[in-house]
């Protein structure tokens, strides 16, 4: 039997499959609490072996990927000599 976090308030106890329908149907995501007796505390659904797989695909975005280095402007740019924009 598992117990669980919804809203701030633990809920709970509820077996297996009704956990894991609950993780399908997105009443509860990924990063919901969960418990269950032998366990020393809290964890996330997403990491208990059997909850891994209930969590529907893309409810979990991917990670952003790293910034690059800023663009590079043009030296002639940058030198008003050079630029062709008219000088006034």
């Amino acid at each position: 039997m598992w117990h669980y976090v919804q809203n701030g308030q633990a809920c709970g106890p509820i077996d297996t499959p009704a956990l894991q329908a609950l993780l399908q149907n997105g009443s509860l995501g990924p990063d919901a609490l969960v418990w269950q007796q032998g366990m020393p505390d809290w964890v996330p659904a997403r990491s208990v072996a059997g909850f891994a797989a209930s969590v529907p695909p893309g409810s979990t975005p991917p990670p952003i990927p790293p910034l690059g280095p800023p663009p590079k402007v043009p030296a002639a740019a940058m030198d008003p000599e050079t630029s062709d924009i008219e000088q006034n």
